[in-house]
């Protein structure tokens, strides 16, 4: 990421895990039950005491083995398609971009941005977006779903905050690959349609809680006529 106005902090001490050496062959160290891991934070290289043989850099080691492929979607612009068998839980890409505040963001909305049909960015939380309108990843085309075979998850990277788009569940080649925005909308969301086409879909790019407030609202509507 490349960090417009906002200044990292240099003083972050990734606790130190208790993690020991895995006793089976194959298996991971610092794996599921590594305290770190648990609390989304990756151990750091030189204090984790497994070195090398930590699974827990995924995101600052960029090790995938995840590999994709952009496509032209039929009515949703740019997506992303897997080119190899995904596994439950795997890391896949992490979500890049410029790091910038709110108030920055929402100064591009309504200037660079204005006319613009299509959105990459990402709200990390604590005041600050990934910008990926001029510079990002792959990670930016992959498209919003109600029923999604993703997750994006905020992780501790040395002291920053990292976004990282895992899988929920085992995933086919050639599936798109899909997470759920999480917007949250009160009058304007009819502004953002959806169109992921699945059976949970309510017609609109909503967060889980504001897609059960329509459900309920249409169901009460069908009721009364």
């Amino acid at each position: 990421n490349i960090f417009y106005d906002v200044k990292q902090s240099g003083d972050y001490e990734t606790p130190a895990c208790h993690c020991k050496p895995p006793t089976e062959p194959g298996k991971p160290a610092c794996g599921k039950s590594c305290l770190n891991r648990m609390t989304f934070t990756e151990c750091d290289p030189d204090s984790c005491s497994l070195g090398d043989r930590c699974s827990n850099m995924a995101i600052q080691k960029q090790k995938s083995s995840v590999t994709v492929q952009r496509f032209m979607t039929r009515d949703k612009g740019w997506g992303i398609k897997t080119r190899t068998i995904v596994v439950k839980g795997a890391f896949i890409m992490e979500y890049l971009g410029e790091v910038v505040t709110d108030k920055e963001f929402k100064r591009r909305m309504q200037t660079d941005y204005k006319h613009d049909s299509h959105h990459y960015c990402l709200h990390v939380g604590e005041g600050l977006v990934i910008d990926g309108y001029r510079m990002g990843g792959e990670c930016r085309f992959v498209n919003h779903s109600c029923a999604p075979n993703c997750e994006m998850q905020k992780w501790s990277v040395n002291g920053v905050w990292r976004m990282a788009l895992f899988s929920k569940m085992p995933i086919d080649i050639n599936e798109e690959l899909t997470y759920d925005y999480g917007f949250s909308f009160d009058k304007d969301y009819k502004d953002f349609p959806c169109r992921c086409g699945t059976k949970k879909c309510v017609g609109y790019i909503v967060n889980s809680q504001s897609r059960w407030r329509i459900k309920k609202a249409k169901k009460k509507k069908s009721t009364n006529k």
